[in-house]
């Protein structure tokens, strides 16, 4: 079942008994269906007095059950990108000699070849530096001029792997990480619209930082009062 932090708001009506889910096993939250009896948890009551719209807590942390206190404000959604091979490799080659840049993409010593092309019909791309110097090898094997970088990958799409929602997506150069979940339909909080101001936004990028964009003004200001680490990003300023 998918896990749910997010509040879950519900119109309740009066002189009506409800039972919340507090084991987070229900596949009717945020109310009880009975999976608790093979847990430690009870559902909690809930009496309502009059027709209202309620806020149920649907991280199960809250203090004050059945009701959410904020804090799933605590919780952020982790990102990790599963398409670094996509970026170009900085390499400083040697005058005089020769390398072979791998053109398969299935080297494990990128980018250059450790023969793994012998089972493909691709093969090796022969370099023969007549420089000292740094150059940038192509990573996504698009180039236009092998084996050099020529931001062919820029073109690409990333993916990127969410949890604890346990999604793939894929994400286009310049999107927001907000833009792309909500898109996919993968519940994101966004209070503040989205436009970097309140910080329920955030998320943790497990790995891949290298992929995203710098913070911006805004972002720099929150991290800066909030005291966010470098990986703790706000998914409406962040973008590939």
């Amino acid at each position: 079942m998918k896990k749910i932090n997010n509040p879950i708001p519900i119109k309740v009506k009066g002189n009506k008994v409800y039972f919340w889910c507090a084991c987070g096993k229900s596949a009717n939250q945020p109310f009880c269906d009975g999976s608790h009896k093979n847990t430690n948890f009870s559902p909690v009551k809930l009496e309502s007095l009059k027709n209202e719209k309620l806020l149920f807590c649907g991280c199960k942390k809250t203090k004050n059950p059945p009701f959410c206190d904020g804090s799933h404000l605590k919780f952020t959604e982790s990102i990790k990108f599963n398409s670094n091979k996509n970026l170009p490799h900085k390499k400083l080659v040697e005058n005089g000699q020769t390398y072979y840049w791998c053109a398969c993409g299935k080297s494990a010593n990128q980018p250059f070849c450790d023969g793994s092309h012998k089972k493909t019909n691709k093969t090796p791309f022969k370099f023969d530096c007549q420089n000292s110097e740094e150059v940038y090898f192509c990573g996504c094997k698009k180039s236009k001029n092998p084996p050099f970088c020529d931001a062919s990958h820029k073109s690409l799409k990333y993916t990127i792997e969410i949890q604890p929602d346990n999604k793939n997506i894929k994400i286009a150069q310049d999107e927001t990480i907000l833009t792309a979940s909500i898109r996919k339909e993968i519940p994101h909080l966004s209070a503040c619209g989205g436009v970097g101001k309140c910080s329920t936004c955030r998320i943790n990028i497990i790995s891949g930082l290298e992929n995203c964009s710098v913070r911006t003004e805004d972002e720099i200001k929150l991290a800066e009062r909030l005291n966010l680490p470098e990986t703790v990003r706000l998914a409406c300023q962040t973008k590939v």
